[in-house]
């Protein structure tokens, strides 16, 4: 759903609907050829956007580092390279 390309069946087996997003969040896959530039391409830009999504979810449960300023200093620098990368992703051409 979030690639905004193909539609997906959300909320199957309860409904057979399928639904498309108007913006897509995440780039397509393209080939899966090892020398497809947009594979590795792609690939960075959902790196770059779930894994500081996933390390803020972490700090936030192992409450690490302990000072809540670097905590907080640390959380808003991950989402801001979430959000830097989901801007790249939306303003791929579909």
């Amino acid at each position: 759903y979030l690639v905004g390309v193909h539609p997906s069946p959300l909320f199957w087996p309860l409904s057979r609907e399928v639904y498309t997003s108007p913006v897509g969040v995440l780039p397509s896959a393209g080939a899966l050829d090892l020398k497809n530039f947009y594979l590795y391409r792609n690939l960075i830009i959902e790196i770059g956007i779930f894994v500081p999504i996933y390390l803020s979810i972490s700090l936030l449960i192992w409450r690490f580092p302990r000072r809540l300023v670097t905590r907080a200093f640390t959380l808003v620098f991950l989402l801001g390279v979430a959000v830097t990368f989901v801007t790249i992703a939306v303003g791929l051409s579909r």
